[in-house]
């Protein structure tokens, strides 16, 4: 039984007040670029984030946390790629 890969992109998130995405950055990498794009780029799509509580509001009005992305690949035999 081959152990599974487990590959994480961990992104730092900024929001609006209003849930609007301000930035993201990736903080960790998973070493392959392609699943880092993935990631930010599903942040970038699935905004606005309708009504963030107002408790999670810093004093600055910006909306704060880090989300991580988790990959987690087996291997039952070779690899096949299709051309």
């Amino acid at each position: 039984c081959a152990l599974p890969i487990y590959r994480s992109t961990l992104l730092h998130i900024e929001l609006t007040r209003d849930g609007r995405l301000g930035q993201v950055r990736i903080e960790q990498t998973s070493g392959v670029e392609f699943l880092d794009n993935v990631a930010v780029q599903a942040f970038k799509m699935a905004e606005p984030f309708p009504n963030p509580p107002p408790g999670i509001v810093d004093e600055d009005g910006a909306i704060r946390f880090n989300f991580q992305f988790v990959v987690t690949m087996r291997s039952r035999g070779p690899f096949n790629f299709l051309r």
